[in-house]
């Protein structure tokens, strides 16, 4: 039954109110214990450290959207085919004002949707690409200016998210 499942897979799962207490070294820890005690996951979940940046994100305090760009930076340079990890990093620079940033992040979304398009753990590139796209072109028309098309989107922008700079 789904009760006695749950009761065996429970020692996978992290709270998901711990996990802004355990942050990103404190995630690695527990599921680098979780790999000397199992033999899997290899690494911390892509998923894990996106959730960690959202609840960082949706803390109204400016210094908690701060740290979330951290922990999505971080799950960038773990997981950089993941369209997810750009988006996300897109929604932090956006939640902080920077839109120059987000549209940057959002571009190598779609970016890294399109050549990537099966790649993910939170989130396919073919399915974030769009959504990325979609959020780009908001943000520039709340900039009054224009949005990359797909095709005209630079290499460089993965760079440039993950540094944190403007497009």
């Amino acid at each position: 039954t789904y009760d006695g499942l749950e009761a065996i897979f429970r020692v996978f799962l992290v709270p998901r109110d711990t996990v802004v207490a355990l942050g990103i070294a404190g995630l690695d820890r527990r599921y680098a214990e979780l790999r000397s005690r199992f033999g899997f996951p290899d690494r911390t979940p892509e998923a894990a450290l996106n959730t960690l940046g959202n609840l960082l994100r949706a803390d109204g305090r400016a210094s908690r959207r701060a740290q979330a760009l951290d922990a999505y930076r971080e799950n960038g340079r773990r997981f950089p085919l993941s369209a997810n990890v750009y988006d996300s990093m897109g929604d932090g620079f956006r939640a902080l004002g920077q839109r120059e940033a987000a549209i940057t992040c959002y571009g190598a979304s779609v970016r890294t949707g399109r050549a990537f398009p099966d790649e993910g753990g939170v989130f396919t590139g073919s399915t974030i690409a769009p959504q990325s796209l979609a959020k780009m072109g908001v943000v520039a028309r709340e900039l009054d200016r224009p949005a990359w098309t797909p095709e005209a989107i630079p290499e460089r922008v993965t760079a440039e998210c993950l540094a944190g700079r403007a497009r």
